[in-house]
């Protein structure tokens, strides 16, 4: 496949904005990072109340624990479920109805 010739103007825009782009995905993570850690550290201070607002290391710890119990194949199957439920019961009432509803 012949490779495109592009301008030089071209080639630093597209470089510039792949800088934008990092810069932008960069400092969203910060931003979340910085605020699971203030969030860590003012329940740790009981600053807030960690009752009403759980530290983000025992939800984290919670959630290794649950997962290591079958959590994600109880969701699965919740899952399933749901999507049977919405998708082939409605599926089933729009081929069923003859001016009634089917439930």
């Amino acid at each position: 496949m012949p490779k495109k010739n592009i301008s030089d103007d071209r080639k630093r825009y597209l470089r510039k904005k792949h800088i934008q782009k990092i810069s932008i995905i960069t400092t969203q993570i910060s931003i979340l990072i910085i605020f699971i850690a203030v969030w860590e550290i003012t329940a740790r201070k009981g600053i807030i109340d960690s009752f009403i607002m759980s530290q983000p290391s025992k939800i984290l710890k919670t959630f290794i624990n649950l997962s290591s119990n079958d959590l994600l194949m109880h969701i699965r199957s919740d899952m399933q479920r749901n999507f049977n439920r919405i998708f082939i019961r409605n599926r089933y009432r729009y081929y069923n109805s003859n001016n009634s509803l089917v439930v």
